[in-house]
């Protein structure tokens, strides 16, 4: 599994996740410090964390020891649209996607946590990130995971998110009633995790 974190945080607040993931999934992670985040030297930017993406990717699969049959994807949240970016790419044959909590684009995200600012979209976004537009092509599985207490993104941008995969071999979706945006995955950990193993073994990844 290749994870690409939040926006917020590094590497090291995701051990606790990472190590559950081990756990319950029985699979390796790893987990990718965006340029700018922990110890990554540089600057983050919509082209830098994509350009980070495809360096991962390209190491993951340049590696003998791994089966690159079975190399999945997961992103939550900012890592979820750098996520429908790699994949929609369609350089690797990442086998399948896990999004969680993640949004349609920033033009969105703009839209409903500062509406004031809306009109001036245009002049000053500098990063657009538009998931909306990329999901399209992914024909891979993908497992939509969301949080209906997301106090971040709301939950219907993963809703919609779904709803415009029609190329993706199939979709499932876990939603988690009572999880907020980062912490859904433990409000039931053996729930959530259980969710996970079963599409990662229905997608053929772990076999």
């Amino acid at each position: 599994v290749i994870y690409f974190h939040e926006n917020a945080g590094n590497i090291g607040t995701r051990l606790p996740f990472v190590k559950m993931y081990q756990r319950y999934v029985k699979c390796n992670v790893a987990l990718v410090a965006y340029r700018g985040y922990s110890y990554s030297t540089g600057s983050p930017s919509e082209q830098g964390l994509q350009l980070d993406a495809e360096a991962v990717l390209d190491h993951i699969f340049s590696r003998k020891d791994i089966d690159r049959n079975r190399v999945l994807v997961h992103g939550r949240s900012l890592g979820g649209a750098v996520s429908i970016y790699i994949t929609s790419q369609k350089k690797h044959p990442v086998s399948a996607l896990i999004l969680e909590n993640t949004f349609l684009s920033i033009a969105n995200m703009v839209d409903a946590i500062f509406p004031k600012l809306a009109p001036l979209k245009g002049l000053v976004l500098r990063n657009f990130w538009p998931s909306v537009d990329r999901i399209g092509e992914i024909e891979i599985p993908i497992f939509f995971i969301v949080s209906m207490k997301d106090e971040i993104v709301p939950a219907w941008h993963v809703l919609r998110l779904r709803d415009k995969a029609k190329k993706a071999q199939y979709t499932e979706i876990h939603q988690i009633a009572e999880g907020n945006h980062n912490g859904g995955w433990a409000v039931d950990v053996p729930l959530y995790f259980g969710k996970v193993a079963e599409f990662v073994k229905k997608a053929g990844v772990n076999h």
